[in-house]
Order: structure tokens, then sequence, then C-alpha cells
């Protein structure tokens, strides 16, 4: 019974670490297939920040007393011009904007509020190849990365050991 135990925590271990891993690899694989994306002027026609809730317990004080995570997300609607034809775009950056940060995501509403009010042009980055598909910001977190790799291999370790040490 130990060892039934112990192979399905190592399992629940693997899936975690190639999980982590996975993720990091596609934020870079996204980021680097994105090298050849090219600038374009764009306009911001609005934006929103739109919450939810993720069913995470929060620790604290009051652990006994489980809450929601309020999520947020900025949303916006730009339009851009690419090879003479004009395009609405939605997407902010090439991974998800979903956080529990709400002042990032209200500083970030601001930004596109003033450029929106003023008129002010900001540059998309448009994939040539896909011209509709486009972002605001091309960019990475390799520290992001880097530690969602090293948690991956993490739990591989771990799920290593155990199916070691029951050998």
């Amino acid at each position: 019974m130990k060892t039934i135990a112990a192979l399905g925590f190592s399992l629940v271990m693997l899936c975690v670490g190639l999980l982590f891993i996975g993720k990091a690899g596609l934020n870079t694989y996204r980021y680097l297939g994105s090298s050849n994306w090219e600038r374009a002027p764009a306009l911001i026609e609005s934006s929103e920040i739109r919450t939810g809730r993720d069913g995470v317990a929060r620790s604290g004080i009051r652990a006994k007393v489980r809450r929601a995570l309020t999520l947020y997300e900025t949303q916006v609607t730009y339009r851009y011009e690419y090879d003479g034809k004009a395009y609405t775009g939605h997407r902010v950056d090439l991974g998800s904007r979903r956080s529990s940060d709400a002042k990032a995501h209200r500083k970030l509403k601001r930004r596109f509020d003033q450029l929106q009010a003023e008129q002010r042009q900001i540059y998309a980055w448009v994939n040539p190849t896909s011209p509709e598909e486009a972002v605001l910001y091309r960019t990475h977190n390799w520290v992001v990365t880097a530690s969602m790799a090293l948690f991956g291999l993490f739990g591989l370790g771990i799920a290593g050991g155990v199916v070691a040490s029951e050998l």
C-alpha cells in the first residue's frame, strides 16, 4: 500500500512538473515566434477591466474561511492598419493578462484611456503572415519563465526521487 501511495504521489508531481515546464516552453515559443512581427501604428478605441473569481483558498489569519481570489483582466480594442488594410485588435500581449494585481490593471487602463482621449498613436506588433493577429506589447518575462521551468524541474526531481526510493 505504501508503494501505491508513493507512486500516486510521484505521478502527481510528474504531471505538475511537466505542466510547468510545458507552460514555460509555450511562453518562450510564443515570444520567439513573434520575433519577425512588424510594428504598425494603432489607435485605442476602448478599454475596460473585467473581474472574475478563481476558487483558490486564501491563507492568512482566517485560513478557515475560504474566499475566492479576484482576478482582473484589462481588455482593449484598437484599430491598426497593415499593408493598406484596416484591422481591429484586442490582444494586449502574447500571454494571459489575468492576474490578481488590481493596481497594475488600473495603471494599464489609465494609460489606454489617456491614449484614447488624446487620440495618440501606439504601435501594435503584427504577424506578417497573419495580419489579423496583433499585440500591443511583445514582451517576455524571462524571470517568470525561468521560475516556472525550475519549479517544473523540482517537481520532476521529487517524482524521480520518490520512485527511486521505492525501487
